[in-house]
């Protein structure tokens, strides 16, 4: 109880005022802008925001001190995931891109390069020298042999 009346004392206003605004922070969902986030998702900015927290826990109340690191771990979290989502954002393709590539690829090996496609190169050549074919069938000394079944069991 002596931690939290030391912290209404006039003398650590600002403290009280710094616990607000970490509240406020946590509560509210704010969004850290791109170009910080870059800054803090990097292994030097965590590790710089997190011994910035030690030192607040060392120099204010315990309680804003354990406030302080939930708001830096949230900030880093923050930071990944904004910083996660622009990074697939500009080195993923978009669907659009990906078909604007495929229109490229194909009128550069479409039908202006090769006048047909090997299905229809084969299909040509089957066609015609199926006609070339004979109709006759030579019988074939081989029989086949089929026993009874029911069940899929032989009968004896």
């Amino acid at each position: 109880m002596n931690i939290v009346n030391n912290l209404f004392k006039r003398e650590k206003q600002h403290e009280l005022l710094l616990g607000v605004i970490f509240v406020l922070y946590l509560v509210l969902n704010l969004q850290t802008p791109l170009f910080i986030s870059q800054v803090i998702d990097t292994t030097f900015g965590s590790v710089v925001l997190l011994l910035l927290g030690l030192s607040l826990f060392m120099q204010v109340n315990p309680i804003i001190g354990v406030l302080g690191l939930a708001v830096i771990f949230e900030i880093i979290r923050r930071a990944n995931v904004n910083t996660g989502s622009y990074a697939m954002n500009n080195y993923l393709p978009s669907e659009d891109l990906k078909l604007k590539h495929m229109k490229a690829y194909n009128v550069e090996n479409g039908p202006g390069k090769f006048e047909r496609t090997l299905e229809e190169e084969l299909v040509k050549n089957h066609d015609q020298s199926s006609n070339k074919m004979s109709k006759v069938y030579t019988p074939t000394p081989y029989k086949g042999v089929a026993s009874e079944t029911k069940n899929n069991v032989n009968e004896l």
